[in-house]
């Protein structure tokens, strides 16, 4: 469809008034105002034989196949047409994910112009890319011609996993992380016996096993290790609460990409991961399982879980996962809650959970609230944002104080600082074999 330029309404708008005030006034200049019109119509007419048909116009885009949330993918359009093809502007239509840069120009050399989008995608699940709008200018600049390229592709958009593999590359320069990935060397670590070996000044004289010494007439200690086959449940809380976002991102995608690094350092310690999730009733739920060729198998379930507006059954949900795993493991629970009149329902289930199980609650903290309890208050609205902000901090903090005298750990920090911090609590529970 050929559509009027900028400069095409310019030159009607100004230039009309402008050629037709001789006429107006009589000063016999009509003729101005009839070259003028005849000038008009000639340059549309140029325009109209020589710009390019939209048949002639070939757009080929080239979307990746799979996107992580949280990240950045380039999205590369690539337009041929004949060398006469002049400036033009390219806009992708997209469900699922809105492009940083939402229209592009450019000016095509030869015929030929890349346009790359940057797609910034901010929820998880498929993203299809529908159309390709193009229009372009004609060699005067005064008409656009604008052709709609069909395209119909999916692409995924999964689970932030960059910080997985960021971590297996730093997993060896802590000491820390290897609590029962290797045998450990200082003694009194770990519950698990490994190897007898001889006394040295130094060990710890507890360790020395007095019935070995005596058969083999030397003085020799128990060597212990890490336990490395503990179960871990990794709960995801996908109510409505959790689809809220947090920095752009909503909490649940926070908590998948935060699940997945612990479970990269639970497998890489040898321990046996498992993954669940929950609204209104039960989604996800995989049995725990060692080996890292299980990381693949918790991404695709995790990444799965679908946004829910439904309000979480806590009572329902982790009354099933009590009925499910018999085995005494750690529950790393990922929910979240807004007073303490919303978290009546959850505490209780979390405190029956903690009588079986070893519970991990892990709350992310909303960085608007505590941006609103520091600010400097300059207006009335700002004291009254504090305020509220104030009640809702003590309140958070008196339903985690519950839950710590239950006998849970509680992880509660801002999604850039959780993963550190629930990798911490994970490991210190874990050399103090308190699984």
């Amino acid at each position: 469809m050929l559509r009027p330029t900028r400069r095409t309404l310019l030159i009607a708008g100004f230039g009309a008034p402008v050629a037709a005030l001789p006429t107006i006034l009589g000063t016999g200049l009509w003729p101005l105002w009839v070259g003028y019109v005849l000038a008009l119509a000639l340059g549309i007419a140029i325009e109209i034989a020589l710009i390019p048909s939209r048949r002639s116009v070939q757009v080929t885009a080239s979307p990746p196949g799979a996107m992580e949330i949280g990240s950045e993918s380039a999205l590369p359009v690539e337009v041929v047409g004949p060398a006469r093809l002049q400036m033009l502007e390219v806009v992708p239509h997209l469900w699922g994910v809105t492009p940083a840069v939402p229209a592009l120009s450019v000016k095509a050399q030869d015929g030929k112009a890349t346009v790359q989008f940057t797609l910034a995608p901010m929820r998880r699940g498929p993203t299809v890319l529908g159309s390709i709008w193009v229009r372009w200018q004609g060699p005067l600049g005064l008409l656009w011609n604008e052709a709609v390229h069909a395209q119909q592709r999916t692409i995924d958009t999964l689970p932030d996993t960059r910080h997985v593999r960021a971590h297996a590359l730093r997993l060896r320069a802590r000491p820390e992380d290897r609590a029962g990935l290797k045998v450990e060397q200082f003694l009194g670590d770990g519950s698990e016996f490994d190897a007898l070996r001889e006394f040295v000044v130094g060990f710890d004289r507890r360790s020395v096993d007095w019935k070995a010494s005596a058969r083999h007439r030397e003085l020799l200690c128990r060597q212990y290790r890490a336990e490395r086959n503990h179960q871990v449940i990794l709960a995801v809380d996908t109510g409505n609460r959790m689809g809220e976002c947090i920095d752009g991102i909503p909490r649940v995608d926070h908590a998948i990409r935060t699940a997945l690094q612990l479970a990269f350092t639970c497998l890489k310690t040898g321990d046996l991961v498992g993954a669940y999730g929950f609204d209104d009733q039960p989604r996800v739920l995989r049995q725990p399982q060692a080996g890292l060729k299980v990381m693949a198998g918790l991404q695709t379930a995790l990444g799965d879980l679908d946004y829910s507006t439904a309000e979480s059954n806590y009572t329902l949900a982790l009354t099933h996962l009590l009925s499910q795993v018999q085995r005494r493991s750690l529950v790393v629970l990922f929910t979240d809650f807004v007073d303490s009149i919303t978290a009546e329902l959850m505490v209780p289930n979390v405190l029956r959970l903690a009588k079986r199980h070893r519970v991990l609650f892990v709350a992310l903290r909303d960085t608007t609230v505590a941006k609103a309890i520091e600010i400097a208050p300059q207006t009335l609205h700002h004291v009254h944002s504090a305020v509220i902000a104030g009640e809702m901090a003590r309140e958070r903090e008196i339903v985690l104080e519950r839950i710590r005298r239950a006998g849970a750990h509680v992880v509660d920090a801002a999604p850039n600082e959780i993963s550190a911090q629930l990798i911490d609590s994970y490991l210190q529970l874990k050399r103090r074999e308190a699984v």
